[in-house]
């Protein structure tokens, strides 16, 4: 799945693919990771985004 699709899943449709394991949770937790760093410095609304190791 693509980045973009990711951001438009359901939190439904989320889980039931993390549970069908068609997808990741660390691959959507960085596709939103992507974009709050694409948006946040127009937004800035997030004081502190931490990356996971």
């Amino acid at each position: 799945m693509a980045a973009s699709e990711l951001l438009h899943l359901s939190i439904t449709e989320a889980v039931n693919a993390i549970h069908a394991r068609q997808l990741s949770p660390v691959d959507l937790v960085r596709a939103y990771l992507e974009r709050i760093e694409k948006l946040n410095p127009a937004l800035n609304v997030y004081l502190t985004i931490r990356r996971p190791e």
